[in-house]
């Protein structure tokens, strides 16, 4: 029987933010939109969803939000 679990809410146990930020940086430029560290640093902790699709709706990207999901889940480290 567990004593204990233990949840990673990002930056507890290891800081992933980085690595979130060079994907979304990634997937954003695929899609026609040079994203700066500045205007990422408004998202942290949104679903993921909805962080594109405000993204899209502030610059009027071409694209979904699955899309852009799926580019930057495609482009991710491990």
């Amino acid at each position: 029987m567990a004593k204990a679990i233990i949840f990673d809410m990002d930056g507890v146990l290891y800081d992933s933010e980085p690595l979130h930020f060079e994907a979304e940086k990634a997937a954003a430029a695929h899609f026609g939109y040079k994203i700066t560290e500045h205007e990422l640093k408004e998202y942290p902790g949104w679903r993921e969803d909805l962080f594109w699709d405000a993204l899209i709706a502030r610059h009027n990207l071409r694209a979904t939000a699955e899309e852009m999901s799926a580019f930057k889940n495609r482009h991710s480290p491990p």
